[in-house]
């Protein structure tokens, strides 16, 4: 079956993906909650003990390093 512009429609109303289930208004929410938590956790991470703040640190860099 050669692939071209009718077997790629076909192929694309197969497709898995779909919209995002999260909708503008869920997401800055979110984004919120997110943010005071952060900000809440950066005032007090002098309480943290160490295994804590190591935890702390690969949990934000895998959200900021890009993943191979």
């Amino acid at each position: 079956m050669p692939f071209n512009s009718q077997t790629a429609s076909l192929a694309g109303k197969k497709s898995r993906r779909g919209k995002s289930k999260i909708t503008p208004s869920i997401k800055d929410k979110m984004d919120l909650v997110v943010s005071e938590n952060l900000d809440h956790l950066l005032g007090h991470i002098d309480e943290l003990s160490s295994s804590e703040r190591i935890r702390l640190n690969q949990v934000i860099l895998s959200y900021l390093k890009p993943k191979f």
